[in-house]
């Protein structure tokens, strides 16, 4: 597929997820024959991020984010709360889905995306992955990406994470054990279930870039996006009336 890549990482938390809401929005403003988007960034910061719909008192020790100087941001999209910050590379899709009509429907698109990726990490380097529940990829029986979509009638938001390092000791003490469990996680704590790939950062990009982009150009924000993602931070993602609504 025809797609532009963005290789950018925003200096703050807020930036990073007002890119993903801003690109699916003008994403939304195309028509078919725009190029599809891929987007990978890492934050240089620890900070939670709550699916849409979550309750930060269920989800976070929100007196261990406070005293550990952490952030709390809800993301636009559905799915459970992580964390994020170095060791975790990010990478977000934004598919028109009249052009991708194969990912319509919600556990199909998870699938085929996964899919590729599980191929990739297999054939370039030599690792097995499994996917696990509806949106995660495990290695060595451990989750090393969660994944979660945001969707209208015409455009597709699949962002995901792949691991190559964890702070477990930070894990712990800022998110709770989810109430709503995969099956396959059997009540584990975050340090047994959580794992992570044996790539460096670069390795992880560039599977990511090999499975998504082989057609594919590469791109930088313009000022004027830059401006308007940094103006949503502001109005939206720095903004207790929406990172605390629940």
């Amino acid at each position: 597929m025809s797609i532009r890549v963005l290789m950018h990482s925003f200096n703050s938390p807020e930036e990073n997820l007002s890119a993903e809401e801003y690109l699916f929005n003008k994403k939304k403003q195309l028509d078919d024959r725009d190029e599809d988007i891929l987007r990978i960034w890492e934050s240089n910061t620890y900070f939670v991020v709550l699916g849409s719909s979550q309750s930060v008192l269920e989800e976070v020790f929100l007196d261990k984010c406070i005293s550990n100087d952490i952030k709390v941001i809800r993301r636009c999209s559905a799915g459970g709360a992580v964390l994020q910050g170095p060791g975790c590379v990010n990478y977000s899709l934004f598919l028109n889905l009249n052009k991708h009509p194969q990912m319509r429907n919600i556990r199909n698109s998870y699938y085929l995306i996964l899919s590729m990726l599980k191929k990739t990490l297999s054939e370039e380097y030599q690792l097995e992955t499994k996917i696990e529940g509806i949106s995660d990829l495990c290695y060595c029986s451990k989750k090393i990406s969660g994944n979660a979509q945001r969707r209208n009638s015409s455009i597709l938001l699949h962002h995901g994470t792949l691991l190559y390092d964890i702070n477990f000791e930070l894990l712990e003490n800022v998110l709770k054990i989810p109430k709503i469990q995969p099956l396959y996680r059997c009540g584990r704590r975050h340090r047994e279930f959580v794992g992570t790939l044996p790539l460096k950062k670069k390795e992880i990009a560039d599977c990511i870039l090999k499975t998504f982009a082989m057609d594919s150009f590469s791109s930088s924000f313009s000022d004027l996006e830059i401006a308007e993602i940094s103006q949503l931070a502001d109005i939206k993602y720095s903004k207790n009336e929406w990172n605390f609504k629940r």
